[in-house]
């Protein structure tokens, strides 16, 4: 899981505003760290 969601933030960084119609968008992202928070990502990413 971990490392779904860390790939999906190197796709944001790496490719600002392009995002494929089939895969988790911005939006879903924002669902996730609005329900997790930037601190369980920035603890998941420790590992």
């Amino acid at each position: 899981m971990g490392s779904i969601i860390q790939g999906l933030a190197m796709s944001n960084i790496s490719l600002p505003g392009r995002y494929d119609k089939n895969t988790a968008g911005p939006e879903e992202a924002d669902r996730f760290m609005s329900k997790h928070g930037w601190e369980w990502l920035h603890r998941d990413w420790q590992n």
